[in-house]
């Protein structure tokens, strides 16, 4: 059965406790948390509001408490970015934090203009991640100097990066000309999870792609994104998240229960497409 797991990004009007409980409302097995705005690089805010519980201890043990009742998974901590401003000692802490909450994986993706200083940061981040028992994956993304599948696989057999694995990104797979053959390619060893939404086969560009990456994506099986042929590429153990934010739809008045059973529908509605 495959792990179905509900992305900070589809209900981030909400606390990470609320979205816990969303998440058992809905039939996901777990989620994934954001580390917090103060992690993000300058020019990547794009106006998100997101809920800290590396900054917040009440709001850590209420999420923490609420997983343990409902049976809920904090399956991952999203934020550890590579930039010009990463603070390795911060991320020291939120690690610990991390892993104190019993979440097992955190996840990276470059955005740092210097190569170098890149590699550095990210061979740092993996060893602090295995020294805390932590997966930890990296994202790829067309804008970013991580530009492809295939460049991520390369990057995450070099040894030189202990434990690096890959997050595959529905949309920026899409956008960056990829396709699920292009997957298929990958040593499935390397592939830990996957973030699932859709939408149009052909990109916006320019800021209206940020813009549809951050608020507004369509759920699994409403677009034309080739989701059966992406979930047939990837390996059955491989985490599942639903990345689905839809701002309009909440400006609209449809809540997070509601966002988040229309992802979970069409997402089983794929599923089910893929036998």
């Amino acid at each position: 059965m495959r792990h179905l797991s509900l992305g900070y990004l589809s209900i981030m009007d909400v606390t990470p406790a609320e979205m816990v409980s969303v998440a058992a409302q809905t039939g996901y097995q777990g989620i994934s948390l954001a580390a917090g705005e103060s992690f993000l690089p300058a020019g990547m805010e794009m106006g998100l509001r997101l809920h800290s519980v590396i900054e917040d201890a009440a709001l850590r043990r209420e999420t923490v408490t609420r997983a343990r009742d409902t049976g809920v998974s904090l399956d991952q901590m999203e934020g550890f970015i590579l930039s010009p401003v990463l603070s390795l000692e911060r991320c020291r802490m939120a690690m610990d934090i991390t892993a104190e909450m019993g979440i097992p994986q955190v996840a990276t993706f470059d955005a740092e203009t210097d190569s170098v200083r890149a590699s550095e940061y990210l061979e740092a981040l993996c060893e602090m991640a295995a020294e805390r028992d932590l997966k930890i994956c990296i994202e790829f993304h067309s804008r970013s100097k991580l530009r492809s599948i295939a460049a991520a696989a390369k990057l995450a057999s070099e040894g030189r990066y202990r434990g690096l694995k890959i997050l595959i990104d529905a949309l920026h797979l899409a956008r960056g000309g990829e396709t699920p053959a292009d997957v298929a390619q990958v040593p499935p060893a390397l592939i830990d999870c996957v973030q699932f939404c859709d939408g149009p086969l052909l990109s916006p560009g320019g800021k209206a792609y940020g813009y549809e990456a951050m608020f507004e994506r369509q759920v699994p099986g409403a677009g034309e994104l080739p989701l059966v042929a992406l979930l047939k590429s990837i390996p059955q153990e491989a985490f599942i998240y639903l990345e689905v934010p839809q701002r309009a739809a909440r400006e609209q008045g449809l809540s997070a229960i509601e966002r988040a059973q229309r992802a979970m529908d069409g997402m089983r509605s794929v599923i089910a497409a893929a036998g």
